[in-house]
Formats: C-alpha cells, sequence, structure tokens
C-alpha cells in the first residue's frame, strides 16, 4: 500500500506539471492552482484489487497519471470531513478530491481519440474497480487514451451542481490535454454506467449550463462530449422509473426551484446534444429500460443520432455477471464509434 501511495503521488506530480499555464495574463499558473496534497484511499479503508495487486485486476499506479479537476483550495469546505476510502471489490467512498485517473497510452501506437470512463455505484460509491479499471484496460486495447472520473457524490454531503460540474470539468481537461498526449481533442468521448450514465448524459445534454462558478482557462473549451455512451443508465428521475439510489440521491439535493424534471437527462435533449450509444437489458431491476427507451426517443425527435441495443436478459451491472448476451454491447459499441465519428 506505501509503495503504491508514493507511486500514486509521482503520478499526480506528473499529472500537475502537465497542466501547465493556460490564458494569457494570468497571475499564477494552472499548475500553481492546482498544485496541493493528494490525498488518495484511505489506509484504513479496504484495499481494492489493484491496491493489492491481485492479477486479475492489475493495472499498476506507475502506469497512471492523476489529474485533479479543480484548483486547489477551491474545494474547501469546513462541512465536509469525511475520509476517501476502499471497499472490497474497488469501489471509491467519499470522493473529496475530485480527479482524473489516465491509463498512459503506449507510446509508439496510433490513438484514436480519448474516453472518460463513468464507472457508476448509485450515486452512494463510484465501481472503480468493477466498472472503471476492466472498461480503461479494454479501450486501451482498442486504441484509446483513457481516463476514468472519479467524481464528487452527494452522499457524502456535495450538491448535485457539484457532481454535475465534475463531467463538464473532466471533458474539458481531457480536452485541453489532447496536444500533449497525441490524441484528436475533437474526439473526446464519454461512457458511463448506471450512476455514471446520468452523469455523462446530462453533461451532453447540458453542456452549457454553468453548475458551478469559477473563471479560468478552463472555460473557453467545450465541454460537450463529442460522443457518449451510456451503458444501463439511470436517466430518468420521473416516477415510476425512479426507485433506485441514484434518483433517491439526486432529488435529496435540489436547489431552490428546482424538481427532479430538471435533472431527467430525456427531458433536457435538444438539437445539440452530443450523439448517444446506448445498451440496456429489458429485466434491468435496478434501471428500468424505459430509461434508454424515452430517452432514444427524445434523441430521435431532436434529430441526434443514436443507437439502441436491448437485450432481453442481462439485468444490471453486467461486469458481475458472464452473459455472452450482454457483453456484445463492446464491439457494438465500437462498431457505432468507428461509423459514426473514426471514419470521418
Amino acid at each position: 500500500m506505501l509503495v503504491r501511495r508514493k507511486l500514486l503521488m509521482a503520478g499526480v506530480a506528473q499529472g500537475l506539471a502537465s497542466l501547465s499555464a493556460f490564458g494569457q495574463g494570468r497571475s499564477e499558473t494552472l499548475m500553481d492552482t492546482l498544485k496541493g496534497p493528494f490525498k488518495g484511499p484511505s489506509i484504513s479503508g479496504s484495499s481494492s484489487r489493484r491496491e493489492r495487486g491481485q492479477k486479475s485486476d492489475e493495472v499498476t499506479s506507475s502506469s497512471i497519471t492523476v489529474f485533479p479537476l479543480w484548483p486547489q483550495g477551491y474545494l474547501q469546505d469546513s462541512r465536509l470531513k469525511r475520509t476517501e476510502h476502499t471497499g472490497q471489490r474497488g469501489q471509491v467512498f467519499d470522493v473529496m478530491e475530485p480527479r482524473l485517473l489516465m491509463h498512459n497510452f503506449p507510446a509508439g501506437k496510433t490513438c484514436r481519440g480519448a474516453v472518460i470512463v463513468v464507472p457508476g455505484g448509485g450515486y452512494c460509491n463510484i465501481e472503480e474497480g468493477v466498472e472503471g479499471a476492466p472498461t480503461a484496460r479494454w479501450l486501451m486495447e482498442q486504441g484509446f487514451q483513457v481516463f476514468e472520473l472519479l467524481y464528487r457524490l452527494p452522499i457524502s454531503g456535495w450538491s448535485d451542481h457539484a457532481v454535475l460540474s465534475d463531467g463538464q470539468r473532466a471533458v474539458r481537461v481531457v480536452r485541453h490535454l489532447a496536444e500533449q498526449y497525441h490524441y484528436p481533442a475533437d474526439r473526446v468521448g464519454m461512457l458511463g454506467f448506471s450512476a455514471g450514465g446520468h452523469l455523462a448524459a446530462i453533461t451532453a445534454t447540458q453542456c452549457q449550463k454553468r453548475w458551478e462558478h469559477i473563471c479560468d482557462g478552463f472555460d473557453t473549451l467545450s465541454a460537450r462530449p463529442d460522443f457518449v455512451g451510456l451503458i444501463y443508465p439511470v436517466l430518468t428521475l420521473m416516477a415510476p422509473y425512479n426507485h433506485n439510489h441514484s434518483s433517491r440521491q439526486i432529488s435529496r439535493h435540489l436547489e431552490k426551484g428546482e424538481t427532479v424534471k430538471d435533472y431527467s437527462a430525456e427531458f433536457t435533449v435538444d438539437k445539440d446534444t452530443s450523439p448517444m450509444f446506448l445498451a440496456h437489458a429489458e429485466d434491468d431491476p435496478i434501471a428500468p429500460v424505459e430509461n434508454s427507451l424515452r430517452m432514444y426517443t427524445m434523441l430521435r425527435q431532436a434529430h441526434v443520432k443514436a443507437e439502441l441495443h436491448i437485450f432481453q436478459q442481462g439485468g444490471h451491472g453486467w461486469f458481475r455477471k458472464h452473459k455472452l448476451e450482454t457483453y456484445l454491447w463492446q464491439p457494438l459499441f465500437l462498431n457505432w464509434v468507428q461509423v459514426v465519428f473514426l471514419s470521418q
């Protein structure tokens, strides 16, 4: 664990060095504003499989560069005194330092684009070990530069606006890094699972909305993902489809004058919404298939490029199962990206 912590800190330093001066006439650089103590998972918490070094999920920390999303001191809140920790299967709880984990792309290979992986967890935790890490490995093998997003959670006391602003910020940071890490700045996508699908969808449908007020060089960059994949996503917070942790967590933290409709992604679709790929199981007991059906209908009405795949069986959380049918979403997603974007 101590060795991993040192390696992770080295990754943080590398990431901070990459976020150098951005914008003219500023008295400090983004490296100055973003740097500071990065606090990784608590030693007192249970370690993930990656931290324990098990080969089944091994992605060494030396192959990861960590990019904090926000300037130093921006997220300080005396009311929030939680300690980030991990669960037995690699879930991350109580994220206090939202960040991107960049899986360093192999030198000498051609990069097809960048994908921000957004794991689920019902807005109660982040399934980094089960969804994030396996997806990152798979996408790396397909030629993508991959970033895992560890975002703030409403259950930890953060506002809904804070959570959703992490999605926008992630897209801007990844777009800024494109030239340095040699991937196309106009091929930055998001791939979200369950609650992570909700975060990715809202980022795609409300990319112009200012969830949090901060003014720095990143604000000049587009927060609109160039393509979005939504896998067994939670998208609507409307009854009767809202009986899940994601809906409850968002609903408990509404700002004055807001309603759950404002956070139901299908109602925020317009012609500028990012192209979307959706995959769902008809027997999903947590995020009913109507989430994707309703979303696809609204995308069609807005003339947004979209593709929907419904599997007869598969339930929710496909990475914990071994059903051949649902794993077909992977080649289907790659084909969709290839046809819609990378062949242009």
